[in-house]
């Protein structure tokens, strides 16, 4: 899949979704929590219903997803 590029606070990064719902992916494996599975398993859904959706999203359709995600995961994880 191709990546896309998003506008973030003027700096272009690119974020692959299905890089990060493997990075959920990779977690989830590492995770012995049940709830915190539960949210891992919601965000690596999440990323790839967006990596499903991707071609289809107008760009700033894309870039909101994207960072209600990235934001959830940011929490999530970090």
């Amino acid at each position: 899949m191709p990546q896309r590029i998003v506008r973030d606070c003027s700096v272009m990064r690119t974020i692959d979704p299905w890089q990060e719902a493997a990075e959920c992916e990779r977690s989830l494996e590492a995770e012995a929590n049940p709830e915190r599975r539960v949210v891992l398993e919601k965000l690596r859904d999440l990323w790839i219903v967006l990596g499903n959706d991707t071609s289809w999203m107008l760009d700033e359709e894309f870039a909101k997803e994207l960072e209600a995600i990235a934001g959830a995961q940011g929490n999530t994880l970090h």
